[in-house]
């Protein structure tokens, strides 16, 4: 098995961000800044279909403000989470153990309660990243796996 690549800010280009409000935006778009990532460009997700929204744009990052979130918001990004394309970073103002789960067993890379000083962001995201990269391989194992298990114990006709 390889290792993972290294992650650095500059190994990004794309970096999609959702906010509760646009001040939050502005402030997670600036602590990215900072911190060295580029192509970090924004959108409101609450209105219309978000998952559409990041399927058309694509990115190579998704890093979601949720503020306090309603069911229908954490949906949404759980939604984009599960389709297992991009890493999702959620900053959330409080922590809650039934929403952390669903959080990552929809595929969240990572689930942070806000309150980060300027020099956090990148480890959290860089942290998402390596996370997202180990789960991606995962599945491909285990996808290769069940494939030639499937391949050599597969009955005749089947």
């Amino acid at each position: 098995m390889s290792s993972p690549a290294l992650v650095t800010p500059m190994s990004i280009d794309g970096i999609l961000i959702a906010a509760s409000t646009p001040e939050r935006a502005a402030l997670l778009t600036d602590e990215l800044n900072d911190a060295g990532w580029t192509g970090v460009a924004g959108f409101d997700p609450w209105r219309g279909d978000a998952l559409a929204v990041v399927r058309a744009l694509d990115p190579e990052l998704v890093v979601v403000d949720l503020g306090t979130p309603t069911r229908a918001q954490r949906e949404q990004v759980f939604r984009i989470a599960r389709e297992s394309r991009w890493p999702v970073v959620a900053f959330v103002d409080q922590a809650d153990a039934a929403i952390i789960g669903a959080a990552v067993e929809a595929g969240v890379a990572s689930y942070v309660v806000r309150g980060l000083g300027p020099n956090c962001i990148q480890a959290i995201v860089e942290t998402a990243i390596a996370r997202f990269g180990a789960m991606q391989r995962l599945r491909r194992e285990r996808d290769e796996a069940v494939s030639a298990f499937d391949a050599f114990y597969c009955p005749i006709g089947r």
